[in-house]
């Protein structure tokens, strides 16, 4: 009888289970491979605009050569971001400027026992 009752209860039992388990492990995976793409593009944004900084250390380049190399380097990372414009790129772009200005002088300087 137990048979009888486990032979009518588990195949429409599994065929409800199953599907919903698949759609789980579906969502899972779409979001995590989501995230790692969007990790992916902000460190290559990051680095491109870091290069790009150190690039303006050059004599004879301008901050639009700057932005010509990020958006040469990093195009879909650009797009993913929706920071296709130019100002967009110089206001991203500008933070690492900073940071190089303010570390430039102090690292060519030697620490006062040395």
């Amino acid at each position: 009888m137990l048979q009888t009752i486990l032979q009518q209860l588990v195949p429409p039992l599994i065929d409800a289970v199953v599907p919903l388990l698949l759609a789980f492990l579906s969502a899972v995976i779409l979001r995590l491979t989501g995230f790692e793409i969007e990790a992916k593009h902000r460190a290559a944004l990051q680095s491109a605009l870091a290069n790009a900084a150190k690039l303006l250390l050059m004599p004879g380049t301008s901050v639009d050569d700057a932005i010509d190399y990020v958006e040469r380097s990093v195009p879909d990372a650009l797009t993913r971001f929706k920071a296709r414009d130019r100002p967009r790129i110089a206001e991203l772009l500008a933070p690492h400027i900073a940071a190089l200005s303010l570390s430039g002088p102090a690292a060519s300087k030697e620490p006062a026992g040395a």
